[in-house]
């Protein structure tokens, strides 16, 4: 399964980068498998009181990050905090992160790859049962 999602994200981001491109997994690529979800996010810039939140769909999730989809997103290199609700989640989880890559002007708008920093207990126990959840659906 994996190396299926990994030929499919090249596919991906080949058919969004233009004609006569050859693209593979960035060399950062994720060592866990991602699930594909229908969660909604809620970015916030840690520090930055005067940014409005950002609303974002969770594309893609496992247990050292995820992938967004909007149509702004947080630069590489940023550190945000994340509200992920929705999709089958018993209560919202708060997440923070680093954004890895950012790719603009998709079908879906932009998109992100946000790596977990810091996971406090309680979202961990829950990212880890809702991730167990859909592995066995």
């Amino acid at each position: 399964n994996a190396l299926i999602d990994w030929a499919d994200l090249s596919l991906y981001l080949a058919k969004t980068g233009g004609r006569n491109r050859v693209t593979s997994c960035p060399a950062e690529r994720r060592h866990d498998v991602r699930t594909k979800t229908d969660l909604e996010a809620t970015i916030r810039i840690p520090g930055d009181e005067a940014a409005q939140p950002r609303s974002a769909r969770v594309i893609d999730i496992g247990p050292g990050g995820l992938g967004l989809a909007a149509d702004s997103l947080p630069h590489p290199g940023m550190k945000v905090e994340l509200s992920i609700q929705g999709g089958g989640l018993e209560k919202a989880l708060s997440l923070k992160g680093r954004v890895l890559w950012r790719r603009a002007e998709t079908r879906l708008g932009e998109l992100a790859g946000v790596e977990f920093t810091e996971l406090d207990p309680e979202a961990r126990a829950g990212l880890d049962a809702w991730l167990a959840a859909r592995k066995g659906a």
